[in-house]
């Protein structure tokens, strides 16, 4: 699959979409960037990203792919360095990653039944409030904080108090206020 990739983003780069279709090279680039993912090789993925043809496809891929891996912090902020340093769209990716985390949960949160004070916090609860820490890491201090309050206002309504607890004890909601 190295190869492959490797080979792909050559005849790419020198003749475009004659030899091989968009369509099949970023298949064949996401691949390999979900291979690295597996392994480990964070530092490499915004590289590859940045050979996706269509800003549509960078924001979409890795917008999926940092939401479905988990990264520790310093993981997370190669990444956000890596995406700056190859001029990498990372506040659509960012807000992209934050808007589907919201969607693909929101089944989770039925806002139409009774509130039962709930202090468990559960996995669904941590991946989706581990997104944000990418806006924080990238200084995007406005979407963080719209994001916290949409997160807060999602855990409150179906009675979450012991994630939204934990969650608040994870960041420094007055730092980050102050830096706005």
């Amino acid at each position: 699959l190295r190869i492959l990739s490797h080979l792909a983003i050559i005849l790419q780069l020198i003749y475009g979409e004659e030899i091989i279709k968009n369509d099949d090279y970023t298949k064949i680039i996401k691949c390999y960037i979900y291979r690295l993912n597996l392994y480990k090789q964070y530092e490499l993925v915004p590289v590859y990203i940045s050979f996706i043809p269509t800003q549509e496809e960078i924001i979409d891929i890795y917008s999926t792919l940092l939401l479905q891996f988990e990264y520790s912090s310093s993981d997370r902020i190669n990444q956000i360095n890596g995406m700056k340093v190859l001029n990498l769209p990372i506040e659509s990716i960012l807000r992209e990653t934050i808007e589907k985390s919201f969607k693909e949960t929101i089944e989770y949160y039925p806002t139409n039944s009774e509130i039962q004070l709930n202090y468990d916090v559960d996995s669904i609860d941590e991946k989706l409030y581990s997104t944000i820490y990418w806006s924080i890491d990238a200084g995007m201090l406005f979407d963080c904080l719209e994001a916290i309050i949409i997160l807060l206002r999602r855990f409150l309504l179906v009675g979450k108090i012991g994630s939204a607890i934990k969650f608040l004890k994870t960041i420094s909601l007055p730092q980050l206020i102050d830096d706005y």
